[in-house]
């Protein structure tokens, strides 16, 4: 039974079930849903999927998401049919309300606000109902106004239409940009947007949030508090409406700037004497008559002396301008914050401004332009070369020292750094190539490791394939295409024959591939500027040859009819639909054993579905190389559907996604996709591989599907 208990109006729960062939059938089963039947008996509930194929005693999972956009209660059934069976009967049951909140505010009036100071009103809200209240603050519209969430109010809507990869990622480059560069001015032309909230009130709660209005222009404002709740229709907001009102009055005194946001900086040591980071507010009397301007810095930050600034007393003239400088001191990696406050006539106690003044410490670090360094698959004896970025991240004087992890001294690779170790203020960016020749098959994943000053380890993993089967290395004939020779002669592997000098391949942002000479430089720059280089360049081009719709459609064609029980029709879509059952299965199939970490129940949110999932696909890629499939390309997380990846890798609340450089969040968003395309197309010609030819024949599998080099 799916029984969801009480639900809010809007809001999705999901639940699993799994049906069960029969194990003295003799063939497979189809069962299917009749989609008609759910919408009339249970209105808001889907299944996904919809229909399947079931062998002798094997399961499918069934993931029943309820979301219904208006108050009801069910109890009633649907039927899954099953041909040549019984209908199996599936009883639901819920009650789906409308929460009873209104907003506790008469009005929203923040009065007149000077230019460059925040107003702040708190909104109030009331939840009398026995579920949680989801609602929506939508100040797109209204830029100057803001909306400070208490972190445990924050609402994510797990069944809510993705806003692409670009949402994201968005937050994390300019964060990424910021750390490596300050340098970079707005753009005048761009058009400010504010805010988009989504929100929780808990069930019988009252809750209170800061809405702030900081006005940047001379103007009036007045509209509706653009408030909606999920559940409730269009025509029932009435308990939300609130004016806003508010005004922008000129002050007595101009800021240069509203607030004093020092960034990301690196902690300073007290080695390094009385070094610290400056910012310059600058503060005119525009008013008509002149004045006498008091500022100072207020808080246990100021006090500790993390910020750093002398009390200031200036008589101004009108039209004259005082300059002053605070210092941001950081001694640990923590978040700072005080206050500047800025007095009028000796009214100290009743400030004109209170800026906010604030920076985070960070300890020094090394980033790589790319999350792991991934080389497209190739045939023995073919050596491969890549090269790749150490990026310094506030050290003053760094020699780079590097070793192979624990385990991986054996691996065929080679470091070496053509243009020197040191790292500076000057030479922000190393040069660092990795070789690999492997004499024989061979798929492995290994991890070098960099040292700083402080033997802090910095790790990046490097994943090769190189195999003598065609089915592996496909890509790489394609991409060398008339640069050897095959000869094929008869009860004898296929020879491969390098007849000239091979070239390199690159790959832009837009996909498109381009030949280069070998050995052709890479454009560095010592600076902060992004050096010429494509991550994974030549991976990527093999992604692409993998993923060429002509050859998909001519594998996915011959798997449907040879290989799997159950077809795949859209890809990738009804792979992420089933996990990967159908290309599993086959291999249960050929080995007669389960592949473990199956997932029983699928769990109640985004975030865990997405751990349970690359659980599962970590359990799959190492059950797969004990078979002997040579998949070290295929990382599990690139397996994931893009929405998945995300909840897991991208959120940038973890240290792992705030550690990524701007080429590594760039790479995510332009060729993830691709990747995890390819990933998938890599696994399914290994099973292909293992269940066609060498399970069946090594002899057939040595003679014709293999190259000697």
């Amino acid at each position: 039974m799916l029984d969801y208990g009480a639900l809010a109006a809007g809001v999705a729960i999901r639940k699993s079930f799994t049906i069960t062939g029969d194990a003295d059938h003799e063939s497979d089963t189809v069962w299917y849903v009749d989609t008609a039947e759910i919408s009339r008996k249970c209105p808001g509930l889907s299944l996904n999927p919809e229909r399947g194929a079931l062998s002798m005693g094997a399961a499918n999972q069934i993931v029943a998401t309820m979301r219904s956009e208006r108050a009801q209660t069910i109890d009633t059934f649907f039927q899954i049919m099953v041909r040549g069976g019984k209908p199996i009967k599936m009883k639901v049951k819920t009650h789906v309300v409308v929460p009873d909140a209104k907003v506790l505010n008469d009005e929203f009036d923040f009065g007149s606000t000077y230019l460059g100071a925040t107003s702040v009103r708190p909104l109030k809200i009331c939840n009398a109902s026995e579920v949680d209240a989801i609602f929506t603050l939508d100040l797109k519209k209204h830029f100057e106004f803001g909306f400070r969430l208490p972190e445990e109010l924050e609402f994510e809507d797990d069944e809510a239409p993705s806003q692409e990869k670009r949402h994201s990622l968005a937050g994390l480059k300019h964060k990424a940009h910021d750390t490596e560069t300050k340098d970079v001015a707005d753009d005048p032309n761009e058009v400010s947007e504010g805010r988009l909230t989504k929100f929780r009130v808990p069930a019988n709660s009252e809750v209170a949030i800061d809405m702030t209005f900081s006005p940047v222009a001379l103007m009036n404002h007045a509209f509706e508090l653009p408030l909606s709740m999920q559940g409730l229709p269009a025509n029932a907001m009435r308990p939300l409406r609130r004016a806003v009102c508010a005004e922008s009055s000129r002050p007595r005194l101009l800021l240069s700037m509203s607030a004093l946001d020092f960034g990301t900086n690196i902690v300073v040591n007290e080695n390094m004497g009385s070094f610290a980071y400056h910012m310059t507010l600058t503060v005119t009397n525009c008013d008509e008559s002149p004045c006498v301007m008091d500022a100072v810095l207020r808080g246990p930050m100021a006090k500790a002396g993390i910020f750093v600034m002398a009390p200031v007393t200036a008589s101004l003239v009108v039209g004259h301008a005082c300059s002053m400088q605070i210092d941001f001191i950081p001694r640990k990696p923590e978040d700072y914050k005080c206050q500047l406050a800025i007095s009028i006539d000796g009214q100290t106690d009743a400030p004109y401004f209170e800026l906010d003044v604030s920076g985070l410490g960070v300890y020094p670090s090394i980033q790589f332009d790319r999350r792991e360094i991934l080389m497209a698959p190739a045939p023995p004896g073919h050596t491969q070369k890549v090269s790749f970025f150490v990026i310094n991240q506030g050290f003053d004087n760094l020699n780079l020292r590097y070793a192979m992890a624990a385990g991986c001294n054996h691996l065929p690779l080679k470091v070496t750094f053509p243009l020197g170790t040191m790292l500076n203020v000057v030479k922000q960016r190393i040069l660092v190539e990795v070789t690999v020749t492997c004499e024989e098959n061979m798929s492995f994943t290994g991890t070098i490791e960099f040292y700083d000053n402080q033997d802090q380890v910095y790790s990046i993993e490097v994943s090769a394939t190189q195999d003598a089967s065609l089915l592996s290395i496909f890509s790489w004939l394609s991409l060398h295409k008339g640069y050897y020779d095959i000869q094929a002669k008869p009860g004898k592997a296929l020879s491969l024959t390098v007849n000239s000098e091979l070239m390199d391949h690159d790959f832009d942002a837009n996909g498109v591939m381009s030949i280069i000479p070998p050995g052709s430089p890479i454009q560095g720059s010592p600076n902060h500027s992004k050096p010429a280089l494509q991550p994974n360049a030549v991976f990527l081009c093999a992604c692409a040859s993998i993923t060429e719709k002509k050859s998909v459609d001519f594998l996915l064609h011959y798997c449907n009819m040879a290989v799997l029980k159950q077809a795949i029709s859209k890809f990738p879509a009804d792979i992420h639909e089933q996990r990967g059952k159908m290309i599993f299965d086959v291999v249960e199939q050929s080995t007669g054993k389960i592949i473990p970490g199956q997932i029983k129940k699928i769990a109640a949110s985004r975030k865990e579905e997405a751990q349970q999932t690359l659980n599962y696909y970590r359990e799959v890629c190492n059950s797969l190389k004990l078979y002997g499939a040579l998949i070290s390309l295929v990382r599990p997380e690139y397996m994931l559907p893009f929405h998945l990846f995300e909840k897991l890798y991208l959120d940038g609340k973890l240290a792992e996604a705030a550690s990524y450089s701007t080429e590594t969040l760039e790479f995510l968003e332009n060729h993830f996709q691709l990747v995890h395309e390819a990933s998938w197309l890599i696994i399914l010609y290994q099973v292909l591989k293992y269940d066609k030819y060498v399970k069946s024949d090594a002899n057939i599998y040595e003679t014709e599907t293999s190259v000697q080099i």
